[in-house]
């Protein structure tokens, strides 16, 4: 086993010890009613949850030597109990870009009344983080209250399922000032990889013509999160085929 995989299953027990019972809280989310999650949803979270790195392509790129280099991207999406976020399933996020900081979030993710599945970040004014040697203070968002969270439900991205386990996304990124109407981040996620359009001069990853392809390293969801299915599991078919996928315009 790895070092990042040993990194990674510590962060799993970590935040399995301090779940516990869920406690009933003001939510700082309006779509935080408890309800039985639907197979689609569990699909999604399943391949959302780890840490991506585009070391192999970055890797590539320079064995190559193409025109258009990648910036190393490696991102965190580690499950954890927010119980300010109510019942939601909630991840804790960094991205790295070229070793250096450049989003620190948390992300909920559900399906809204129509059942789309809508991801939603939230910034958070303390300072838990996830340390390179694998720590993560997970206490401090467990007693995070709604007024240490700003949630902005306008910036939220959303999934869709053409084919089973195959989800595109669009995102705006709100950081950076721009919408849903304004040039935006397109992703892919699958069992075997993510891919992600970055199209925009302002991206803090860096503008590309060809996708980035970031190669995934799983953690465990946390029971609260398959409330009512805690024996779903995720069943994998072969890797689609690129003219399989409809990336939105």
């Amino acid at each position: 086993m790895t070092s990042l995989s040993l990194l990674l299953l510590g962060l799993a027990l970590v935040a399995f010890l301090v779940v516990g019972q869920p406690d009933p809280q003001p939510s700082a989310t309006p779509e935080a009613t408890v309800r039985v999650p639907s197979d689609r949803l569990l699909r999604i979270l399943h391949l959302l949850s780890g840490f991506v790195s585009g070391v192999k392509q970055v890797e590539e790129n320079k064995r190559r030597n193409v025109a258009h280099p990648h910036a190393l991207v490696e991102s965190y999406l580690i499950p954890v109990y927010v119980p300010a976020l109510g019942q939601v399933p909630t991840f804790y996020a960094e991205e790295f870009v070229d070793n250096v900081l450049k989003r620190r979030q948390l992300v909920t993710v559900y399906e809204d009344k129509d059942a789309n599945i809508r991801v939603t970040p939230h910034n958070i004014t303390v300072n838990p983080r996830l340390q390179r040697n694998g720590t993560l203070d997970t206490e401090v968002l467990y007693n995070l209250t709604v007024d240490d969270i700003t949630s902005n439900h306008s910036c939220s991205g959303h999934y869709d399922e053409p084919y089973e386990n195959v989800f595109v996304g669009i995102f705006p990124d709100c950081s950076m000032g721009h919408d849903m109407n304004n040039p935006k981040i397109i992703g892919v996620t699958t069992c075997h990889y993510s891919r992600y359009v970055i199209t925009y001069q302002g991206s803090k990853e860096g503008p590309n013509p060809v996708p980035y392809e970031l190669n995934k390293l799983d953690v465990p969801l946390l029971p609260y999160m398959m409330a009512g299915k805690e024996n779903f599991t995720i069943t994998c078919g072969p890797k689609p085929l690129e003219r399989q996928i409809q990336w939105p315009a």
